[in-house]
Order: C-alpha cells, then sequence, then structure tokens
C-alpha cells in the first residue's frame, strides 16, 4: 500500500543579478534561467525550502517529485540549468529578505552570489531545460530529499542554479504566492510499506 504527502514550499523566491539588491520574497512567480536587456545577459535563479521531518522513516520512501508549473517563456534561446543543494538558510522576504547579494540583508557576511556559493554538487543535480522548450515539471528529487532527512534534520534546501549560463532564455513558473492554489508549488512523497515473505520453510525475507 502506498501513501502521498504533499509539501509546500515553507519559503520560496528568485533571484535576479540585474537587479542584485532588490528582494523578490513577494513575487506570485518563480523566473529561472538567462535574461538579455540591453546587450548585458545576467541570471535568475531560484530557491526553496521545504520541511520534510515528518518523513520518520526514509526507507519507506518509494519517490519524491517536484512540481513547478509553467507559465511563460522569454528568449529564443533554451538553458539547462541545475537544481542543486542549497547549504545556506535565506530570508524569504521583508526584513532581511534575500538578494542576488545576500541570503539575509541584514547580515553582510551571507554574500552568496545568487546562492550559486552556497550550491553543492551531491546529491547529483537535477537538471532540466528552461527558456524556449520550458514546461512544466516534474522533476525527481528522491536523493535530495533522502540527504535532507538524514544529514539536514529534515529541512531540504535548494537552489536552481543557472548562474554559468550564457544565453538569452528564461523561463517563469508559479511560486506559492499564485492566486491559484493548485498552480503552486509543491513536492509529493509516495511512501510505501515493506512487504515481508515467508518462504516454504518458514524463514523470513524482506522484498
Amino acid at each position: 500500500m502506498s501513501v502521498t504527502t504533499t509539501y509546500s514550499p515553507d519559503k520560496d523566491t528568485y533571484l535576479k543579478e540585474k537587479t542584485p539588491t532588490t528582494n523578490q520574497g513577494t513575487a506570485n512567480n518563480l523566473q529561472i534561467g538567462r535574461l538579455t536587456t540591453h546587450g548585458a545577459t545576467t541570471s535568475l535563479n531560484a530557491v526553496l525550502e521545504f520541511d520534510v521531518s515528518a518523513l520518520t522513516d526514509p526507507t519507506a520512501i518509494f519517490s519524491a517529485t517536484l512540481n513547478l508549473v509553467h507559465i511563460r517563456n522569454n528568449g529564443a534561446n533554451t538553458n539547462t540549468v541545475a537544481l542543486k543543494r542549497l547549504t545556506l538558510g535565506f530570508v524569504e522576504s521583508g526584513t532581511g529578505g534575500c538578494t542576488w547579494e545576500y541570503a539575509d540583508t541584514t547580515d553582510t557576511d551571507t554574500a552568496w552570489s545568487g546562492a550559486a556559493d552556497y550550491a553543492k554538487s551531491e546529491p547529483t543535480p537535477v537538471t532540466f531545460n528552461v527558456g524556449a522548450t520550458g514546461g512544466t515539471l516534474a522533476l525527481d528529487i528522491k536523493d535530495l530529499v533522502l540527504d535532507a532527512i538524514f544529514r539536514r534534520a529534515g529541512i531540504l534546501r535548494i537552489v536552481i542554479d543557472s548562474d554559468s549560463l550564457g544565453t538569452n532564455g528564461t523561463s517563469t513558473y508559479s511560486s506559492t504566492r499564485d492566486s491559484t492554489v493548485g498552480d503552486r508549488p509543491t513536492l509529493d512523497v509516495v511512501t510505501a510499506d515493506r512487504l515481508v515473505w515467508k518462504d516454504g520453510a518458514g524463514s523470513g525475507g524482506a522484498l
């Protein structure tokens, strides 16, 4: 028997290199990719945080899927971006609200270059396309969820990093502030009971 539990982000926002001191934490969307304006190309990254500490039996997790609902594409090019583990907490909005420059603007020791400075390549990043071929996403992030449970006290922080790209192409997705509840980001975790089989001799074995 399997059960699907849906989690919403505790925090989510995007970071805009073109306006590095502006907080986007009240926006109803997440913009990701590379944007060219007046000949200058800059990055748009997204950061999200989930609390999955209620998942007390990691061995029961069958799948974990991050869902992002697509709104629109901009630019003529397709970029492949990377969803990575984020090692630094951030302030979503209000006092200290994060910007491209800082995770917490009340603490200038947390300079993070659009969160790329705190993006890790383990577990293996999850890649997808934005820009001309962007679309609604269902991303397998089971390894990141397991890492959060085993090593991060159940707090899953992720960054979608486009900082190394160089072409004009962005995609926009709904954030937790979208007016349509069903379009907001979700993390669907499917857990399944372990089945125990007994062979003809009566010994037990787990499948």
